[in-house]
C-alpha cells in the first residue's frame, strides 16, 4: 500500500498538499461555494462547487491527471471525490478539509473588483439621471 493509498482513506491534508506540490502535472480542486473559496483558499486551487461537479469533464479533460480534491471539513470533498470516480477519473484523492490545513490561504480578487466596478457604473448610471444632476460627483 503506498502513500497515496493511505490518502485515500484517512488524509493529512498538509501531507496530501507536500504531494501534489510534488506533481508535474495535477489539479487542487476547492469544492466548496464561490464565496467561501472567495473568503480563503489554498494558493493554485481552482474552484469547482460539488453541486457543479459534472463540469469537471470540461475543466479537466485529462482522466488520469492526479486530481486532489478539498472543502472545508471533508464531507464535500469526499462526495465530489466519489462523483469524479464515477465520471471516469482514475487519480481522485479526496484531501480532506481546509479547516485542518496550516499553510497560508489566498483570497479571492477578482470577484471584488467586479462588484465594485459594478457597484461605480451603478452610481454614474444614477448621476445621469436629469433628477440626479445637482449631487456633487465626490460621491463616486
Amino acid at each position: 500500500m503506498g502513500l497515496l493509498d493511505k490518502l485515500t482513506n484517512r488524509t493529512d491534508i498538509n501531507a496530501a498538499l507536500r504531494l501534489f506540490r510534488a506533481e508535474k502535472r495535477a489539479v487542487l480542486l476547492d469544492v466548496r461555494k464561490p464565496s467561501e473559496y472567495a473568503m480563503g483558499h489554498i494558493p493554485r486551487s481552482r474552484n469547482l462547487p460539488l453541486d457543479e461537479i459534472e463540469k469537471a469533464e470540461s475543466a479537466i479533460p485529462d482522466k488520469n491527471m492526479p486530481v486532489y480534491v478539498y472543502c472545508e471539513k471533508g464531507g464535500r470533498a469526499k462526495k465530489a471525490a466519489d462523483k469524479l470516480q464515477k465520471m471516469g477519473y482514475t487519480k481522485v484523492i479526496n484531501i480532506g478539509g481546509i479547516e485542518k490545513y496550516t499553510g497560508k490561504t489566498e483570497k479571492a480578487q477578482g470577484k471584488n473588483k467586479i462588484l465594485s466596478s459594478q457597484r461605480d457604473s451603478a452610481m454614474r448610471a444614477q448621476m445621469d439621471q436629469p433628477w440626479n444632476k445637482n449631487i456633487s460627483k465626490k460621491m463616486m
